[in-house]
Order: structure tokens, then C-alpha cells, then sequence
């Protein structure tokens, strides 16, 4: 019985997106569809359609306006991950996440797609001239195009999470605090059911380039400032919480920052209290948002063990999928 209700959802759904525009892209509620997990001890053969274009390009490389999907033949019910990686907005791949097929079948396993996507880099010969904005405009229209074709990837629910790393977890917050990215792709903030946001330390940038002064992290400052602005109203439009108010209801956030002690490690607490920040700001306006801190991890390992057995990260990233 629960195999003819899915395969109905799926006709229906996949109608359903072939006859809208897209303004008129809606999120399908099948909350109320039971599925049967695979268990945690099983593996899961996933395919993988790699270098989809999900846009036009225009005077950049190509290849920035690919994804890869991840997906299996057992029907996704729960909706789409779109992994946005790191690399100081300058770096960085939809392929350069090592553990990504683990990352993949992980959420495989609970019922999801993935999509891990490229976007335009910052200060880079391959996208000349490309800013923050056209890189969050390159997001909101990935989140566009896994909406529409989320039925071509065996998914009845094409509601989005997004999960970013580093800069990727700055883009995903800027995405869906200043709502002008996704408008101009026709979309409205509910396209997005949840952000996951991974040791980050730009959710305000002149508070963080202050906090940065006297530091090791001071020789970060001059590229901060070329990629979002010398001014303080400047790289007040850069940072997610400079966007957050009563008018928005915000998606829940789940935040995560790394430990203080080694090299490179959330900027020697700079990103905690960055996230504290944040998250205290998205809580006053009545947002549902959650901050947690692994003090003996690193920025670089943090997401190395994501999927595996008793790895914290893991376990939080579920309980707070669960009680969406």
C-alpha cells in the first residue's frame, strides 16, 4: 500500500511542478507520508548525475554553474540537502569535500537527495568581477532548480535544507536572512525548511574584522574588506544578521563552531562568539535557532567523521532534523 501512495505522490508531484511557473513554486507537504529508514548499520548503493547545469552562464567558467546529485532507488520522502563547501569564498569545489560520499550516504539513508553544488569564486580569473552577491544569487538559483526537479531524483519532497561549511555556511545564512536572493528567482523564504550553518565567523563582518584586529587573524582583514567592503554599511549588507527582523520569519538554524586551542580553529573563538551572536538575534525576533560547540575539534576535521557512528556533530545534525 505505502508503494502505490508513493508512486501516486510522485505522478502528482511531478505534474504538478511541469504546470507552474517559477513564481509559483511551491514546497510538497507529504509530512504525512510514512517511510521506512534504513538502518544505521546498512550501506546504500547511490547514483550520482554529476556536472548538472542548474543555470546560464554568463562571462564565467561553466563549471560554476554545475551540481552533482546524489540520490538512490528508493523513493526520498524527506526533502532535498544542498551542500554549499567552503574555502575563504576563493576556493573550494562541489567535489573537494573528502568525505562526501559518506556525508551522501548518510543522508541517503534518512530519506533525502543531495545536491553539492559549484558557484562563482571571489578574486578568481575564471569569474571576473564576481562578488558575494552573484555568489548568493549562484545558490538561490541551484535552490530554484532542485525545486523543480527534485521528481527526476526518485524525491516526492522538494522542501530544501541547506548545509554549508566555513564561507559555504556564510552564504547559506546570508541566503536566507536577506530575502532578495531568493526573490530573484521567484522564490519566498518558505522555500527553505532548514539552514545548517558549519564554523563560520562572517554573520556580522565588521564585528568580526574588529574582533580579528591583534591577532594572527589580522593578515585576513585586507581580503575581507576587498570581498565585502571597506566600509562599515558596506559589510553590513554582507552579514546575515544585519538582515534578521520582526518582518521575516527565519527557517530554524542549526549552528556549529569548532574548538579554540589549534591552528586555524575558529579564528581562536571568534566564530563562537559570533555564533552566540547570531543566534541570540535570530532568538529575539522569535526565530527557532540552536548553537552547538565542539571544543575538541578543528575547522578542518570538523566535518570529517559526519555520518559516522557516534560522531556529536551527527548526532545533533539529527535530533535537529527530527524536530523539524
Amino acid at each position: 500500500m505505502k508503494h502505490i501512495i508513493k508512486c501516486i505522490l510522485l505522478l502528482v508531484s511531478s505534474l504538478l511542478l511541469s504546470n507552474c511557473g517559477s513564481a509559483g513554486i511551491k514546497p510538497i507537504d507529504v509530512d504525512s507520508v510514512e517511510v521506512d529508514e534504513i538502518s544505521e548499520e546498512q550501506s546504500i548503493e547511490f547514483k550520482a548525475a554529476s556536472d548538472v547545469v542548474y543555470q546560464e552562464t554568463g562571462n564565467w567558467d561553466p563549471e560554476f554553474s554545475k551540481l552533482d546529485v546524489y540520490y538512490s532507488n528508493k523513493v526520498a520522502t524527506k526533502g532535498i540537502i544542498i551542500y554549499v563547501h567552503g574555502g575563504s569564498w576563493q576556493k573550494g569545489d562541489k567535489t573537494s569535500y573528502p568525505e562526501l560520499n559518506q556525508f551522501c550516504q548518510y543522508f541517503i539513508k534518512k530519506g533525502y537527495i543531495v545536491a553539492s553544488i559549484n558557484y562563482r569564486l571571489l578574486l578568481n580569473q575564471k569569474a571576473p568581477g564576481a562578488t558575494y552577491q552573484d555568489q548568493a544569487n549562484d545558490i538561490a538559483s541551484a535552490v530554484k532548480f532542485m525545486i523543480s526537479k527534485s521528481t527526476d531524483y526518485n524525491s516526492i519532497n522538494n522542501k530544501v535544507i541547506l548545509f554549508g561549511h566555513s564561507s559555504g555556511a556564510h552564504m547559506v545564512t546570508l541566503v536566507t536572512t536577506d530575502t532578495k536572493y531568493l526573490a530573484n528567482q521567484g522564490l519566498k523564504l518558505d522555500s527553505i525548511k532548514a539552514v545548517i550553518s558549519s564554523d563560520v565567523h562572517a554573520y556580522f563582518v565588521p564585528w568580526a574584522i574588529e574582533e580579528m584586529v591583534g591577532t594572527r587573524f589580522e593578515v585576513n582583514i585586507p581580503s575581507l574588506r576587498q570581498m565585502f567592503g571597506n566600509t562599515t554599511e558596506q559589510q553590513l549588507l554582507a552579514s546575515p544578521g544585519h538582515h534578521i527582523n520582526e518582518n521575516k520569519k527565519i527557517p530554524p538554524m542549526l549552528l556549529i563552531s569548532a574548538g579554540y586551542g589549534s591552528p586555524g580553529a575558529s579564528y581562536n573563538g571568534i566564530t563562537d562568539r559570533a555564533q552566540e551572536l547570531f543566534l541570540n538575534k535570530l532568538k529575539f525576533f522569535g526565530n527557532k535557532a540552536w548553537h552547538h560547540h565542539y571544543e575538541q575539534d578543528t575547522h578542518a576535521d570538523m566535518m570529517i567523521g559526519f555520518g559516522q557512528e557516534n560522531d556529536p556533530q551527527t548526532k545533533d545534525v539529527s535530533e535537529f532534523l527530527e524536530q523539524l
